[in-house]
């Protein structure tokens, strides 16, 4: 939301002067948060706005369904739901054969 992004060497600095867990997040999606994993930069990632209009986020990342990209920032810090929980999961498509 307009912050800037922390140098990756501002992380590794950090990464190799704390021992505790280091969560990353900002920006991922699954393939970028499995990355900064795998590479020893952090020990878990998080998702905020993502989780807002995908409220199955988990499930979608596990089966590689496509994330909804119909986020209303708009509505955020407003003072009722919209906007926050009247997102729709995931629909499976059912063939019939």
């Amino acid at each position: 939301m307009g912050a800037p992004a922390v140098p990756v060497s501002i992380k590794q600095l950090i990464r190799m002067n704390f021992a505790n867990t280091i969560i990353l997040c900002g920006g991922f999606d699954k393939e970028s948060a499995e990355a900064v994993i795998e590479s020893g930069l952090a020990d878990l990632t998080a998702f905020g706005r993502p989780f807002i209009n995908n409220p199955d986020l988990v499930e979608r990342m596990a089966n590689n369904w496509e994330l909804s990209k119909d986020l209303h920032m708009d509505l955020f810090y407003t003072a009722d739901a919209n906007g926050y929980t009247d997102y729709p999961v995931h629909k499976v498509s059912s063939i019939v054969l």
